[in-house]
């Protein structure tokens, strides 16, 4: 059930980011920008897909994946942390977590100084500066959690601070859990 949950937040994160991206207009050139079109999936790896050579014997089948990832650039060789604060962190500041001072999965419990810096140079502040507009949509994971909102001092506006200029999703490690007795 988790990996049906993780394939729709995919391509839902896919489909929004290409209807914001592609929406601008470069005003110096008239013609638009490339779309830029970035998926973090937690606990996959290249090894498990097929359009990057592997999979294995019974690989995930994943064609609309494979046709996104055909038609850009796919990297495989990528130096990050296996938790998903310190990557994401790593990816969106552009420097090692040990240069960004995160170094664990944040938790609710966690001080907002163990959050990521409004002040951070973010890779979606440097994009607005060319034109893009950026969303953001699913797990975040990158500045305290709305379970601690005393520890996420921006609130509801703490992507934005960070450079978003739209998101949807959560900053928690997961969604929140569904009460069955209800």
């Amino acid at each position: 059930m988790k990996d049906n949950w993780c394939m729709r937040s995919l391509v839902f994160i896919a489909a929004l980011f290409m209807v914001l991206a592609s929406s601008l207009v470069n005003a110096k050139s008239g013609k638009p920008p490339p779309n830029i079109l970035f998926m973090v999936m937690d606990d996959v790896g290249i090894d498990q897909m097929k359009v990057f050579g592997y999979g294995g014997a019974d690989p995930a089948k994943t064609p609309n994946m494979d046709a996104v990832a055909l038609a850009g650039i796919r990297f495989r060789n990528s130096w990050s942390s296996p938790t998903c604060s310190p990557s994401r962190a790593a990816y969106f500041i552009g420097r090692y977590n040990l240069r960004t001072n995160m170094l664990t999965a944040i938790s609710q419990n966690d001080l907002a100084n163990s959050a990521t810096s409004p002040f951070e140079y973010t890779i979606p502040k440097l994009l607005r500066q060319k034109g893009y507009v950026s969303g953001l949509f699913g797990k975040m994971h990158l500045a305290g959690s709305d379970l601690g909102p005393a520890n996420l001092p921006f609130g509801n506006e703490t992507m934005r601070v960070l450079g978003w200029d739209h998101f949807e999703g959560f900053y928690d490690g997961g969604p929140f859990p569904i009460d069955t007795t209800a």
